[in-house]
């Protein structure tokens, strides 16, 4: 994908990042937008219509979405972005994965600013 970028043949790595399986595309298209420059309009359009391929062919996968936390990942509060068990009736559980030590710090920041904002 990467080779492609590098010679300028963006549709061809888009093709190529379609082969692959939703949850791998998934994972590897931020990458690509990144690294091809690609718009934030695109790079949406590209996630939703994964997320429909999910939905539409009845698969279960894990993805990262926002919801409102109690708990549920390492103790943390509020709405949080975190990898959630999804299917056609809608996200079902928190799939709690280990992340870096400056992620998590992240995620408790973020926990933190929100639970301050929802007391003011």
């Amino acid at each position: 994908m990467l080779s492609m970028i590098n010679n300028g043949d963006v549709p061809g790595a888009f093709a190529f990042i379609q082969q692959h399986p939703p949850d791998l595309r998934a994972a590897v298209k931020p990458f690509f937008i990144h690294f091809s420059s690609a718009t934030t309009k695109l790079a949406t359009a590209h996630a939703v219509v994964d997320l429909l391929e999910f939905l539409a062919k009845g698969q279960t996968t894990v993805i990262p979405a926002q919801v409102v936390l109690d708990g549920e990942f390492g103790g943390l509060h509020g709405p949080l972005a975190v990898p959630v068990l999804l299917d056609q009736n809608g996200w079902s559980q928190v799939v709690e994965l280990s992340i870096a030590d400056d992620e998590r710090t992240a995620l408790e920041k973020s926990s933190r600013a929100v639970e301050a904002a929802n007391r003011a």
